[in-house]
């Protein structure tokens, strides 16, 4: 519900392929029933997270091609989009499945990282300001899956699935080359247990702590909090 009106927001896939994303969609409820839907971005990307912030609809959607690019994208009244930073080229740091929060006029983003981005394999971590420049990036061995940030007490928290054994890292201590070691701590990451668990993020170093691990199997973990200005559910 996004300025009194009701928006559903989805993606469409391309037939008999895995995972490929066509388009994503948008249908508004009116008092006549819900409008056709209509592509509102440009194809193969995928819809991760929506907030509205400050009277403002933001999202970030990510393209599997060009090593996961990840844009982030706003809109005024629900159906037309553009991007936050014009000409910064963000999809040039953000990767894959990508969440975000505003703080004390700052933007901060935790990324999935599992296509190699940076040459690098876990999660990426970063601050931009609100004109687009980035303050700080930190990279994370750990593969926060599905992440979910939250501000609570003047604190950033972050909620994301967890692999319980190597420490949550992604990429396994073996000598192989680097596919094969790719593909072995892929295949050992699939076949081992998780959890949704919490985080602490520093907001100066970006450093995560492990808080807790939330009662689940951890097998989706995408996790969602309701705020208020008040309260946090």
């Amino acid at each position: 519900n996004f300025k009194g009106c009701l928006f559903l927001y989805f993606c469409t896939l391309q037939r008999f392929a895995f995972f490929k994303p066509e388009s994503i969609m948008v249908s508004e409820k009116t008092s006549k029933g819900w409008i056709d839907s209509k592509a509102i971005y440009n194809d193969g990307f995928m819809i991760y997270s929506i907030k509205e912030i400050e009277k403002v609809l933001y999202m970030t959607c990510y393209n599997k091609k060009n090593n996961s690019e990840c844009n982030f994208l706003k809109s005024l009244d629900g159906n037309t989009w553009s991007d936050v930073f014009p000409n910064k080229q963000i999809h040039k740091y953000l990767t894959c499945e990508t969440d975000f929060i505003l703080k004390d006029n700052n933007y901060y983003f935790v990324s999935r990282n599992e296509f190699g981005k940076f040459k690098t394999y876990g999660s990426e971590i970063f601050k931009f300001n609100k004109s687009g420049k980035l303050l700080k990036h930190i990279h994370s061995d750990i593969k926060f899956d599905g992440p979910f940030l939250f501000e609570k007490n003047n604190k950033i928290f972050l909620v994301a699935r967890r692999n319980v054994v190597n420490k949550g890292k992604l990429l396994l201590p073996v000598i192989a080359i680097p596919y094969l070691r790719l593909w072995i701590s892929n295949l050992h990451y699939w076949l081992t247990p998780k959890k949704t668990a919490v985080w602490k993020i520093d907001g100066e170093s970006l450093k995560s702590t492990h808080i807790l691990d939330l009662p689940s199997n951890g097998d989706t973990s995408y996790a969602y909090v309701q705020q208020s200005k008040n309260k946090t559910k």
